[in-house]
Order: C-alpha cells, then sequence, then structure tokens
C-alpha cells in the first residue's frame, strides 16, 4: 500500500520521504527516477522516532502491515497537527486519497470519503472505461481554442459562446474522432474568428 501512496504524491509534491524497514522493488525504482523522493531503512517503532520525521512534514501516511503501528503514526502525526492518511482505517484520518484514473490530460478522480476503497475503485474503473483517446484531443483542442479565443476576442461572455460552439461541431467532434487534431484546429481558428 505504502507503493502507491507514493507514486501518487511523488509528482506533485517538493520531497517525500519515507521511513521503512525494508522497500519494494518498485519503490527503488520511483526514488532512483525522483530525486525529491528520499527511502530512510529504518525500523519505525517508537513515539520518539516518529517525531524526527514528522517536524518537517505537511501529509503523514500511516502505511504499514501492523495497525497498531498505523495507529501510532496516526496519533502522533494528528498530535502534530498534520494531515493523516491512515491506509487501513478511518481512525485517526483526517485526509483521503480518492481513487484516480489519468488518461493524457484528462483525470478523474472518484471518492466515497475514505468510506468504501472498494467501490471508489470500482467507479473509477467503470468511469475510465468511458473516456476515449478522442475526449483527450477534445482537451488539447479546446486548450487551444481557449488560448486562442483569450487572445482573439474580448470578454469572457464571448469567449465562452465561441468555445462551446467548438466542443458542439459536428465536424470537430468528426475530426477528434479520426485522429485529426490539426484539421480540428484549423476548424476551431475558423469559428473563433467568425470566418464560418
Amino acid at each position: 500500500m505504502a507503493t502507491r501512496r507514493v507514486e501518487r504524491v511523488v509528482k506533485s509534491c517538493r520531497r517525500v520521504v519515507v521511513v521503512s524497514a525494508d522497500f519494494t522493488a518498485k519503490l527503488r525504482r520511483l526514488a532512483a527516477r525522483y530525486p525529491h523522493l528520499s527511502l530512510i531503512r529504518r525500523e519505525v517503532d517508537s513515539e520518539q522516532g516518529l517525531e524526527g520525521y514528522l517536524k518537517d512534514a505537511d501529509l503523514v501516511v500511516a502505511a504499514t502491515d501492523d495497525p497498531q503501528l498505523n495507529s501510532r503514526i496516526a496519533a502522533a502525526g494528528g498530535s502534530a497537527r498534520r494531515l493523516v492518511n491512515r491506509v487501513d482505517s478511518l481512525a485517526g484520518s483526517n485526509v483521503t486519497f480518492p481513487a484516480v484514473f489519468t488518461k493524457g490530460d484528462v483525470t478523474v478522480a472518484v471518492s466515497t470519503g475514505g468510506r468504501s476503497p472498494l467501490l471508489s475503485k470500482s467507479l473509477r474503473q467503470r468511469l475510465a472505461g468511458t473516456i476515449t483517446e478522442t475526449d483527450v484531443r477534445m482537451v488539447r483542442l479546446l486548450d487551444y481554442s481557449r488560448r486562442l479565443a483569450s487572445r482573439k476576442l474580448p470578454g469572457e461572455p464571448a469567449r465562452r459562446r465561441v468555445l462551446r460552439m467548438v466542443a458542439a461541431d459536428p465536424l470537430v467532434k468528426s475530426l477528434l474522432e479520426r485522429g485529426s487534431l490539426r484539421e480540428a484546429e484549423t476548424r476551431a481558428r475558423r469559428i473563433i474568428l467568425g470566418l464560418d
């Protein structure tokens, strides 16, 4: 479980420290890839040992195989007024991780507030099946269109109107379904500039 949590936070945090008696091969590969990920090989078994690691932490994740140790880690994190996620129980947690799926620039997150990770995962998988490559291309096209509209059109209402026109245009949709992003950009440009 710890490896999955680290995978989630390492891309968005400036510093990640993992303290454990041993590390998975995947965790070691992540540490080699992300220089801001530090692996400290040490048993975490005393309150005194925990406090040293918590003083600079913003987020504490209790992800051991030992529920009692997770409880002590979560309690220490809570006492230190840190964000705490305990992977085996909501007790002691004040933050939860949603089930996340990313495809290109589309990210879908589903949360049950930590009450049912199994359902979150199931819903994520179901929703992930509905996101297509056409959706990913649409994100890129609308980003291009938004930047162009910001340069060419005065006022937010006019920009919003043309972006809706681009998103709803049947030819744009057809071009994106065929994978023709460049042609879709040309079509979007004509719509934004009022040439069609």
